[in-house]
C-alpha cells in the first residue's frame, strides 16, 4: 500500500493490525528513541492526535529530540480541532469524539497510544534530563578549556567552587564577584 493510500485510509478508519503495529512503533519510539518513529505512526499522531505534522517525518522526529517532550505533548498539548469552527480538546476527550462517529479501532488506538506515553513520561524526562545535563556540561567543559581552565566535579562541597590546584573551597560571594562587579554584572 502506498503512503498517499495509507493516509487516506487512516483519515476514516484502520484496521486492527494497523492499530497495533503504529502502537508497537510508538511503545519502540519510547524505548529506542524518536529516530524509530515510522511514517504510519507518524501520519497517525499528525492525522488522528492534532499535531502539527512538521513539513516531514524527518521534520516531526527533528522537533521531539527529547521523549519526555513528545510523552508531554501526546498527554497535554495534542490537541484536535473537533469542527473547523468547533472547539478544542485533549486527545482523551478527542478520542470519544472518535469513537462516537465511528471508528473505534482509531479511538483505541489512540488511547493505546496515550497509556505507553503516560507510562514512558517519567522515564523520558529523567533521561531527557540527564542528557541535557550532560550536553551543559561537556559545553561547560569546552568553554572553560578555551580559558585554559579545568573544571572538577565537587560533590563534597555541595556544588561550591573548588580551586583546581590547591583543591579548596573558593569564597562565595553574596550577589556578585569581585571582577563582574566592576562590570555590574551579578553572578
Amino acid at each position: 500500500m502506498s503512503d498517499r493510500q495509507f493516509a487516506h485510509d487512516m483519515a476514516d478508519r484502520i484496521t486492527t493490525n494497523q492499530s497495533k503495529l503504529i502502537v508497537s512503533n510508538v511503545r519502540n519510539v519510547f524505548t529506542k528513541g524518536i529516530h524509530h518513529l515510522d511514517k504510519r505512526a507518524y501520519l497517525f499522531i499528525s492525522l488522528h492526535m492534532g499535531f502539527i505534522a512538521h513539513t516531514n517525518l524527518d521534520g516531526f522526529k527533528g522537533a521531539y529530540p527529547y521523549l519526555g517532550h513528545f510523552a508531554t505533548n501526546l498527554l497535554d498539548s495534542g490537541v484536535h480541532v473537533i469542527e473547523v469552527a468547533g472547539p478544542r480538546c485533549r486527545n482523551d476527550e478527542w478520542a470519544d469524539q472518535v469513537e462516537k462517529r465511528g471508528a473505534p479501532i482509531t479511538a483505541g488506538t489512540i488511547r493505546e497510544i496515550l497509556k505507553v506515553a503516560r507510562g514512558a513520561r517519567e522515564g523520558a524526562e529523567a533521561r531527557d534530563k540527564a542528557i541535557k545535563m550532560a550536553a551543559d556540561i561537556e559545553q561547560a567543559n569546552r568553554l572553560a578549556r578555551r580559558w585554559g581552565l579545568h573544571l572538577v566535579a565537587d560533590d563534597a562541597n555541595e556544588g561550591a567552587a573548588v580551586c583546581v590546584e590547591c583543591e579548596q573551597r573558593l569564597p562565595e560571594y553574596e550577589g556578585t564577584t569581585p571582577a563582574a562587579d566592576n562590570l555590574g554584572v551579578t553572578a
